[in-house]
């Protein structure tokens, strides 16, 4: 989006196009108009288009090893690489992460991670399919993090061991009412045992863990 806004997209979607001949459709999260690619409104418009039959048809062709997504990860080795998911380990996963944290509906969790990385992808997904709402940040900060944390009443948090470090010494400067927090996670980097002891201790999420 920050790049439609200074203009700079058509240059990088003809750059993409190149090393990507098969791409065919290019859909923004915004409603700024630039050649060659869709508005979000635009894209969910097409729905209308689709007949019943036609939607039928499509929905066939579908299996649950069909790949479902090409996610930004580091794992376990922490180097950054493009994991391919199908759509049954996307639904095993998400239903085995709500089932662990003993999610409900009256979950809220705070995702301070981007939802192209597979961390922000799952644990929104998760959520979702326990029912619960999902408090979304733009882009990380520990004070925002903290006060949506606050505002939205958060029962669970899950980032990267840099984003808690951030936020615990924010949390030292400004106290932030985190009183419905009870657990959550972190993933993506190697963790100290330690900031989780922090992480449970100083902003009280007694069931927090890896």
């Amino acid at each position: 989006e920050g790049a439609a806004r200074r203009g700079e997209y058509p240059e990088i979607l003809l750059s993409v196009r190149g090393r990507l001949p098969k791409l065919r459709h290019v859909v923004l999260l915004a409603e700024t108009v630039q050649p060659g690619v869709q508005t979000w409104t635009e894209f969910l418009g097409l729905a209308e288009r689709t007949d019943e039959t036609s939607l039928g048809e499509r929905v066939q062709t579908v299996s649950g090893s069909d790949i479902f997504t090409i996610q930004y990860t580091s794992g376990t080795t922490g180097m950054p690489k493009g994991a391919m998911t199908s759509h049954a380990a996307y639904v095993s996963n998400t239903d085995a992460i709500a089932d662990r944290q003993a999610w409900t509906s009256a979950e809220v969790v705070c995702l301070p991670s981007p939802l192209f990385h597979a961390l922000g992808c799952l644990m929104g997904l998760a959520t979702v399919t326990a029912g619960g709402a999902i408090a979304l940040l733009e882009r990380f900060n520990a004070a925002d993090m903290l006060k949506v944390m606050e505002n939205c009443r958060a029962t669970s948090v899950a980032g990267t061991p840099t984003m808690f470090i951030a936020a615990l010494k924010e949390f030292s400067q400004r106290k932030y009412d985190l009183s419905q927090l009870r657990g959550g996670n972190i993933s993506g980097a190697t963790c100290r045992p330690e900031l989780v002891r922090e992480v449970i201790e100083r902003m009280g999420a007694e069931e927090f863990g890896l």
